[in-house]
């Protein structure tokens, strides 16, 4: 099933309705009746689902179901103590947790954010105590060696079209994976020498009672950045111009009625790789490597961050810039 953006957000659950209602009812305090964590969740869920993306609803009940309630849904809210808090950032910042810095990232800021909406219910932790260890998440990015590109493009051949097509988008442009999903012919402008993402699609968690667990969520990019338009290659434009379809078709699938999902491209990838006999990566070593080879070609780190669609230069400059001993050895010749 697909939904699009200009619908209701009508798919949270009715028991989290009911739940806080009952903690709230008559006027009384929720104190009073020792209101738990799992309720506080549920209250605050309700009150950010009207502002926020069907998307972030559903990235943020994720994160609450399966990293904040096993851990502290059955504390009364006015019994959290820091102590709690500090244990379950240390172990989800920790190494055998196995979980990336992005998601610890996010569990640390919905949490922070519950903190501070749970003052009202009594609620006495600070705030200040869900942080995010840069210091015990340290993990360099993965990247495709020159090599390694090179095995790839040779699998994908000299005009790819389809999924192969999508694959050597991202790695020439560094769109993501439901960026490149998303994109339609009509994104394209060939004449003009350059492509514009308006869209992203997403396959996420249901939370109505429908039996479908899941659905294909189609919406506005990652941030207000990401809507961007990104220049192609001269090598880029003749591909295109080879493969081009009409205007509404998806320029991966080759249809108008259906797109590829993420997941499909990202197992796509996948046997691309076993094919290439290159190690196994995920899909996002795309848009890593991409970044990669332009900060090593002299990118300003401004143009990046626009062609990337970060929402702050500052996530390029960390993540990507990183200078070799090398190029500090130049820098500093320089002052001789």
């Amino acid at each position: 099933m697909t939904i699009t953006q200009s619908e209701k957000i009508n798919t949270i659950k009715p028991d989290l309705f009911r739940r806080m209602a009952k903690s709230l009812q008559s006027g009384k305090s929720p104190l009073a009746k020792k209101l738990q964590m799992n309720e506080l969740f549920d209250n605050w869920l309700t009150s950010i689902q009207l502002s926020i993306k069907k998307t972030t609803f559903s990235t943020y009940l994720s994160i609450i179901d399966n990293h904040l309630r096993p851990y502290l849904g059955e504390i009364p809210v006015n019994e959290l103590t820091d102590s709690d808090i500090a244990s379950l950032m240390t172990e989800k910042c920790s190494e055998s947790s196995n979980l990336s810095k992005s998601t610890v990232r996010g569990i640390a800021s919905v949490l922070k954010s519950i903190i501070e909406y749970g003052k009202d219910f009594g609620c006495n932790v600070h705030p200040e105590t869900c942080k995010f260890s840069q210091k015990t998440r340290k993990t360099g990015i993965n990247v495709l060696t020159d090599d390694e590109q090179e095995r790839l493009c040779r699998i994908l051949g000299d005009c790819p079209k389809g999924k192969d097509l999508g694959v050597l988008l991202c790695l020439k442009t560094g769109l993501r994976v439901g960026e490149i999903c998303a994109l339609k012919w009509d994104d394209i402008s060939l004449s003009g020498g350059y492509m514009s993402v308006n869209r992203t699609i997403q396959r996420i968690k249901r939370t109505d009672e429908s039996n479908d667990k899941t659905i294909l969520y189609f919406g506005e990019p990652k941030s207000l950045n990401s809507r961007r338009k990104i220049p192609l290659s001269q090598s880029m434009i003749d591909i295109l111009d080879r493969r081009q379809l009409p205007n509404d078709y998806f320029v991966v699938s080759g249809r108008r009625d259906k797109t590829v999902e993420p997941r499909s491209m990202q197992r796509h990838f996948k046997k691309l790789l076993k094919d290439a006999g290159i190690r196994d990566l995920n899909f996002h070593v795309l848009r890593h490597t991409f970044a990669t080879k332009c900060v090593e070609r002299g990118f300003d780190v401004k143009s990046l961050s626009m062609i990337l669609g970060h929402s702050d230069v500052n996530i390029t400059m960390n993540v990507y810039v990183h200078p070799s001993f090398e190029r500090l050895q130049d820098m500093m010749a320089l002052l001789d």
